[in-house]
């Protein structure tokens, strides 16, 4: 998830940064617009998007061998007492940080709800076609949503009528939505400073846009609607509102007004974003599959590694389920870091025609670590019998329902109470009852734990 924050971050740097370096002088506003919103929406997407690539690989030499089969029926109780009394801070700051979020959202909330209260107190009116709500504060003029608010006493009727139009712009454009979007943001990642960079960008758009319908749609003299922006005192409102005058827009807003149309040629700047996304993809979004290269038509292999994703993991136990017809795998409880990268998970054997638990390997470790590569190699002309990349090979009896290790050397089987029993005693149980092969691979002891009753869907 952090991982995903970050990128989500860094995409939203790079549109206002590429906005305020090289379209912010350019006239083209509602196209602006549409790429800051563009921009946010690519943000959130893109980090879900990645490009697989295979690299082949011919034996496992190089991956490190894993310890998880060879302990294959390691319980909980049994990880050692330094390792579960290691304190994962990570997920303490990320409880932090979300809460901070909550808060920030809780407020931004809020102060919507107080506005809109505010509003309901109002009085409506209308001049030149266009309704608004009468302020009781003196020099007001905002809006939100589809409410047009204005102290109109003490004002003429060109500036009442150019204020108007140009708030009603405002709210014909939806620009309340862009304001709201970027605040939301903006509470989420509050520890990210440089996004008010961002609302910036959408502030200016919208002012730039408004100012230029207001005096195209309705023929004001351009000269006069500028006087009419520097003399106007009217008072600064809420950051999630559009006001008429924001000190922070005023001075640009003129220059824009004096400034002339963008031509086409200056229009092309905006496919500078092309290469960044795809340099974003390349580096940021690509993934390796690993293959095993010369893998005759008679084995399946399947690699297991910290960076394996939820849908290779479904496709391999989908795959052999429907291509062999026999036992069905399941990885189950995978948890992962904050990397998104596996830390620990279940690997689970069903018998057909039981549906039921017959092994279960409880793959347990600290959260900070990470897995080690697991291979499982599967035999397609005898697909009862699985091997994994630490010699063990795991051999199920169809007729008998039984389980074995075979690599095990004077194999003892115990009953649930630790009594031994003999294999033939250990095959009726588990072909009557549901129970859990728990297996001492130092002393080659295979235990048979009674388990709640579980189907794998």
């Amino acid at each position: 998830m952090i991982i995903y924050i970050l990128k989500v971050n860094f995409l939203l740097l790079l549109f206002a940064g590429i906005y305020h370096i090289f379209l912010r002088k350019e006239t083209f506003y509602q196209i602006n617009r549409f790429f800051l919103l563009g921009g946010v929406l690519c943000s959130f997407l893109l980090p879900n998007i990645f490009i697989e690539k295979e690299i082949e690989i011919t034996s496992l030499e190089n991956i490190e061998q894993s310890p998880v089969l060879e302990n294959v029926t390691q319980r909980v109780t049994e990880v050692p007492t330094e390792v579960i009394s290691e304190i994962d801070y990570s997920n303490w700051i990320s409880i932090g940080v979300t809460l901070i979020s909550v808060v920030l959202l809780s407020l931004l909330f809020w102060k919507i709800i107080l506005l809109l209260k505010q509003l309901k107190k109002l009085k409506w009116k209308e001049s030149f076609g266009i309704k608004y709500l009468e302020s009781k504060n003196e020099n007001e003029a905002f809006s939100f949503y589809k409410y047009i608010v204005v102290n109109s006493e003490n004002m003429g009727k060109n500036a009442l009528k150019k204020i108007l139009v140009h708030e009603n712009i405002h709210v014909r454009e939806f620009h309340t939505f862009d304001v709201l979007l970027i605040q939301i943001i903006e509470a989420l990642f509050w520890f990210n400073p440089f996004l008010r960079f961002y609302r910036k960008g959408f502030e200016e758009t919208h002012e730039f846009l408004a100012d230029e319908k207001t005096i195209h749609e309705n023929s004001f003299s351009s000269y006069d609607y500028q006087k009419l922006i520097v003399q106007l005192q009217i008072k600064n409102n809420s950051m999630i509102t559009n006001s008429f005058k924001k000190e922070s827009t005023l001075k640009r807003r003129v220059l824009m007004l004096q400034k002339g149309k963008s031509t086409r040629i200056q229009f092309l700047k905006l496919v500078l974003i092309i290469p960044f996304l795809l340099s974003f993809m390349v580096f940021a979004q690509t993934k390796e599959k690993q293959i095993i290269s010369g893998n005759d038509s008679e084995k399946y292999t399947f690699i297991l590694t910290k960076d394996s994703t939820d849908e290779e993991i479904k496709e391999f136990q989908d795959l052999y389920a429907s291509f062999f017809d026999k036992e069905r795998f399941l990885f189950d409880n995978i948890k992962r870091n904050e990397k998104e990268e596996i830390t620990s998970y279940d690997f689970k054997t069903t018998m057909k025609n039981y549906d039921r638990l017959v092994t279960r390997s409880n793959i347990n470790s600290n959260s900070r670590n990470v897995i080690n590569p697991l291979k499982i190699e599967i035999d397609k002309d005898n697909p009862d019998i699985i091997t994994s990349n630490k010699g063990l090979e795991v051999v199920y009896d169809q007729e008998k329902s039984t389980v074995k290790f075979n690599n095990a050397e004077n194999p003892i089987w115990k009953d649930d109470k630790g009594n031994v029993i003999t294999e033939k005693k250990a095959s009726e149980m588990l072909k009557q009852e549901n129970y859990t092969v728990v297996r001492d691979s130092k002393n080659n002891v295979f235990s048979l734990k009674k388990q709640k009753f579980e189907h794998l869907n």
